[in-house]
Formats: structure tokens, C-alpha cells, sequence
């Protein structure tokens, strides 16, 4: 007895669920599906909400600024000490914040 989703499957793919070498390909895919993981790499950690937080944050440095304009990179040096930012380097602030402005950018110019 197949179930209906196992039937759709077979559909969908366009394989014959009486062949065994069928059977065998589309379970293959299924697994892949199920258990191939998330890709490789580092997990994304950076989300839009918190890419705008720290573009805003620099922005705020940057206007608070006693002693002229901060660069970013003397922001991103700044950021690290505080607690949320502590496990990055201001090299990787950096190039988060480089990452956030050009999303912003693109943004900005779907919206113009």
C-alpha cells in the first residue's frame, strides 16, 4: 500500500514506483532532502534587523563624535567592547557593516 504522498512524489519526479531502480532514486532525493543539512559553512548569524542595529549604532558614533568624524573602522574597534559585540573582532564589524550598507544601498535604490 503507498500513501498519497509517496504516490505524489513519484509523480512529481516522474518516476515509475513499480521499477526497484525508481524506488531506489527517489529515495535518495527524499534523503537528501531530509538529512543533507544546512549547506556548509557558518550558520547565518547576521539578520537584517541586527545589520541595521549596528549601521545605525556607527551612525550614532560617528554623529557623537567629540574629536571629529570617527572612521568606521575606529567604530568597529568601539563596538567591541560592548557585551554583544564582544565575541567579533572589529575587523569582522567592519566588514559586517560594509555588508549592511550595501544592502541598504540596494535598498534605497529599489525604492527610488
Amino acid at each position: 500500500m503507498i500513501s498519497s504522498a509517496v504516490k505524489r512524489a513519484f509523480k512529481m519526479s516522474g518516476l515509475n514506483p513499480s521499477r526497484e531502480d525508481d524506488c531506489h532514486e527517489l529515495l535518495g532525493y527524499l534523503a537528501a532532502l531530509i538529512y543533507a543539512g544546512a549547506g556548509r559553512g557558518h550558520p547565518i548569524e547576521w539578520t537584517p534587523s541586527k545589520l541595521r542595529r549596528i549601521a545605525r549604532e556607527v551612525a550614532a558614533m560617528q554623529g557623537n563624535s567629540t574629536s571629529g568624524r570617527l572612521s568606521e573602522r575606529a567604530c568597529c574597534e568601539q563596538l567591541i567592547k560592548i557585551p554583544r559585540y564582544k565575541k567579533y573582532t572589529a575587523r569582522t564589524l567592519l566588514r559586517v557593516l560594509q555588508r549592511a550598507k550595501a544592502i541598504d544601498s540596494k535598498r534605497k535604490q529599489v525604492e527610488a
